[in-house]
């Protein structure tokens, strides 16, 4: 569980930092990420849900990760 694991970070540390989790992801670990910076998770390939006010408004399902062995 990451809560919030970019807070405050400039966006190239932001991204280095996510790349870390999802290299742990790639390698078989499942990851719940809580952000408020949708666009960055949002490009990471990954399933990703978004909530609005207790509601789920959006599920990318599950894709391949563009920095996978498999993407």
């Amino acid at each position: 569980l990451a809560d919030e694991p970019t807070g405050n970070l400039d966006p190239d540390l932001s991204r280095e930092i996510l790349g870390l989790l999802y290299r742990q992801v790639a390698e078989g670990m499942t990851m719940l990420i809580a952000t408020h910076e949708w666009e960055l998770v949002r490009s990471s390939g990954c399933r990703t849900i978004r909530l609005e006010e207790g509601k789920m408004i959006e599920d990318t399902g599950a894709r391949a990760a563009p920095w996978s062995a498999q993407g």
